[in-house]
């Protein structure tokens, strides 16, 4: 009986050393990848929060029944972006926001308020394809919010919206966050740099 006992004891041990063995092995295989997937979550959290805003203002334009938009500023070295209202009915413009004309319903915010590290901006990398359906490259890869000249998204009562695309980095990932202008519908795209690609 008690050299069953032992024996049991000892199976139970060895056993016991082996999976400890094989937790090390893993924890030191999955530890390097750790700082990747955190980077990885955290940038695609960020576009999502970005297509959550736009979401946001194109039901606020429905409900208020005037255009809504976000204007995204780059008063020093990092962007910020908040959400006004067509308070005098002639559209939001630029001019209307500087003189209060437009009311400010939200902001500024930062992209890295909420996932430090990330920014609006584009890779450091070239050539960089241009998001699908479009053809070519990127022309200008030191402006990450390219909506034309005034930085404005604007959504309207009917649910239209500007048509434009942001990009957001940490500096190693890349998203772009496409609005279509009739729907006002947003697509979140992953670039792919190692192989030039956007995906979704």
């Amino acid at each position: 009986m008690r050299s069953g006992s032992a024996m049991e004891r000892g199976t139970s041990l060895a056993e016991m050393a082996v999976v400890v063995a094989l937790g090390a092995l893993f924890a030191a295989i999955a530890l390097p990848a750790l700082p990747q997937i955190r980077s990885r979550t955290r940038t695609a959290a960020a576009a999502r929060e970005v297509v959550a805003l736009f979401r946001r203002c194109r039901s606020e334009a429905v409900a208020r029944s005037r255009t809504v938009a976000v204007q995204f500023t780059h008063p020093g070295s990092r962007w910020l972006y908040a959400m006004y209202e067509d308070s005098d009915g002639d559209g939001i413009s630029s001019s209307d926001i500087a003189s209060g004309d437009d009311r400010r319903l939200g902001g500024p915010w930062g992209l890295g308020d909420h996932a430090p590290g990330v920014e609006f901006s584009i890779l450091p990398v070239a050539p960089i394809r241009k998001i699908p359906p479009q053809s070519g490259s990127l022309t200008n890869p030191t402006d990450p919010i390219q909506f034309g000249s005034s930085d404005l998204v604007s959504f309207t009562p009917l649910g239209a919206s500007t048509s434009g695309t942001a990009y957001l980095s940490d500096g190693e990932r890349m998203y772009g966050i496409v609005v279509s202008g009739a729907s006002a519908r947003c697509r979140i795209w992953r670039y792919l740099e190692g192989e030039n690609l956007w995906v979704q």
